[in-house]
């Protein structure tokens, strides 16, 4: 059997132990909610992981936290105004994740493809600098993990792995 960027992602970041996976019915009954399709690999991310934090450095967000990944993303289409076309409207940004220095990972996510061709962008929250990446999200995962794409506003994969584990809860303040 050939290893899905999934395998990868977990031999590269152990997971937390005890994470709630989320039914199928509660995929339907999020994607039904939101009229949108979730790409696969961020719906088994978030079975595996959950909500957690990279690196002490960049945290992924999940449907079925509080605040949610919706909660995120009305935030940031508020703070961005005009500056970029976001989700619902397509093609528009779709915010899943961010890091400690406020910088964004996005799906590029557009109706008139599968959800599982949609790309991601990395950017810091002005939009002034970004990185385009031909990659879903677990396989972006992979490749940050390996130090095959290293955004130049983050320090370095070293200097991340210093800090601790690998993976941790991600929790939110009140």
């Amino acid at each position: 059997m050939v290893p899905t960027a999934i395998d990868d992602l977990i031999k590269l970041a152990e997971p937390l132990k005890g994470v709630k996976k989320p039914k199928a019915k509660d995929w339907k009954r999020i994607e039904d909610e939101k009229e949108l399709s979730f790409p696969n690999d961020y719906k088994e991310f978030v079975d595996v992981y959950g909500a957690c934090v990279l690196l002490n450095c960049l945290g992924i967000h999940s449907p079925f936290t509080k605040p949610s990944l919706f909660d995120h993303h009305r935030q940031i289409r508020k703070l961005a105004g005009s500056v970029a076309q976001f989700f619902p409207d397509s093609p528009g940004l779709l915010e899943c994740g961010s890091d400690e220095y406020s910088s964004l990972l996005m799906w590029k996510a557009d109706a008139s493809v599968p959800p599982d061709d949609w790309t991601m962008l990395y950017t810091q929250s002005n939009f002034i600098y970004s990185e385009d990446h031909e990659c879903g999200l677990v396989e972006y995962l992979v490749k940050w993990l390996r130090g095959e794409i290293a955004p130049e506003w983050l320090p370095t994969l070293e200097e991340l792995q210093a800090r601790g584990p690998v993976v941790k809860a991600l929790e939110f303040t009140k």
